[in-house]
């Protein structure tokens, strides 16, 4: 005979994740993505990932930025300061600086 899994509601699981994520927010941790099960914060150069299973059960995952985030600060970056630039260069050629 097999057992029915009561498996847990999105209102339930979203009420799960808020108290997961709780102590982390309080931590300066930044909420980047969120849904009714999971979670994906982000400190520094650490990413945090809190994911609700289906019968309730917290999994918290902490691991180092990856490539795409780390090139895409950098490319960030970048285009700032090129602005930067841009904008001096042009207030220089219409003699707004001194």
């Amino acid at each position: 005979m097999s057992e029915e899994v009561d498996i847990i509601e999105p209102d339930e699981a979203r009420a799960i994740l808020d108290q997961a994520m709780a102590p982390y927010l309080e931590a300066d941790w930044r909420l980047l993505d969120y849904d009714d099960y999971t979670a994906h914060l982000i400190k520094g150069a650490r990413n945090l990932y809190i994911r609700v299973g289906w019968l309730g059960e917290v999994e918290v995952k902490e691991a180092a930025l990856d490539a795409t985030q780390t090139n895409g600060r950098l490319v960030a970056w970048v285009l700032l300061i090129a602005m930067l630039l841009v904008v001096f260069a042009l207030a220089a050629a219409l003699g707004l600086l001194p």
